[in-house]
């Protein structure tokens, strides 16, 4: 599946001033984008974190890349809507970020609990044209306990060539993307 994510803020970093990232998915079906916002701060230590993640589905159109398509005002009613609007202070938004996925993901069961596992390709590219790229692998817990993710992530943690990300997609495109390294 391939996804492509863009992260949106006010000119002056007004979301991310307030802790949060938000950005519009497509890709996931022909005829569906998603916002979410997600905070920027997380619960818990290593591999295994928890944060605020609100989800909601927009009308998705051919235009999508339309700069009303970036105004909250227009997109239906949800509690993303509202926490960008709340946050964002009415601010135009604007990209700040564009991420190209390739995603292939698996259900995985763990003791009693399920998680969906993703491996991402990763693609950003800069102003000047040129990109960067990397791969990353996520497990994201769908129900039962986090004692059954965390033995997961014990168990990926052993393995030599795997490690775990020590920031969000976004800070290491924003970082490559800057020409610092993520």
């Amino acid at each position: 599946m391939s996804i492509t994510d863009r992260y949106l803020d006010t000119a002056r970093g007004t979301l991310r001033a307030a802790g949060l990232a938000a950005r519009i998915r497509t890709g996931i079906s022909v005829d569906a984008a998603w916002i979410t916002v997600k905070s920027l701060a997380s619960e818990g230590a290593g591999a295994v974190h928890r944060r605020l993640e609100l989800e909601a589905p927009l009308a998705a159109s051919p235009a999508a890349a339309d700069g009303d398509w970036f105004d909250p005002a227009g997109w239906p009613a949800s509690a993303a809507r509202d926490a960008i609007i709340r946050a964002s202070g009415g601010s135009p938004l604007e990209v700040i970020a564009t991420i190209r996925q390739a995603r292939f993901q698996r259900d995985v069961r763990i003791g009693a609990s399920r998680a969906e596992l993703s491996l991402d390709t990763i693609e950003t590219t800069r102003a000047d044209g040129t990109g960067d790229r990397w791969v990353e692998l996520e497990a994201e817990l769908l129900d039962g306990t986090t004692g059954d993710l965390e033995a997961l992530g014990r168990r990926l943690a052993a393995r030599a060539d795997l490690a775990p990300a020590t920031s969000s997609k976004l800070d290491r495109a924003l970082g490559r993307m800057s020409g610092r390294p993520g």
